[in-house]
């Protein structure tokens, strides 16, 4: 016998367990599958340097970022002074810079 289930048997009939022998056999299937799949895991590697790029490689891409031109852009002035970036939809602001109508006036 396995001296882990032993183990396991004894303290399951010491704590007064009603299914001693199932409690062990239980506890063992359970351990070895967590075990199993330990093992299974998918290994972390730690990399010392960049790996090589392979010559069959396809280069990897560069993320471009499309570029407004600087009259479609909003007018609006950002707090640290630079233009705000986003596209210009309500006469020459973005959706979060719109001029606020004053419905009173009206």
């Amino acid at each position: 016998m396995d001296p882990l289930w032993t183990k396991l048997y004894e303290s399951a009939v010491a704590s007064g367990t009603p299914n001693p022998k199932i409690f062990a056999d239980t506890a063992c299937k359970y351990r070895n599958k967590v075990l199993e799949l330990r093992a299974k895991r998918h290994k972390t590697v730690l990399l010392t340097e960049a790996p090589k790029i392979s010559e069959g490689a396809p280069a990897p891409k560069k993320a471009t970022k499309k570029v407004l031109a600087p009259e479609h852009r909003c007018k609006a002035l950002t707090l640290e002074g630079r233009q705000c970036g986003f596209r210009a939809w309500h006469g020459g602001f973005c959706t979060k810079h719109k001029p606020v109508r004053d419905e009173q006036s009206t």
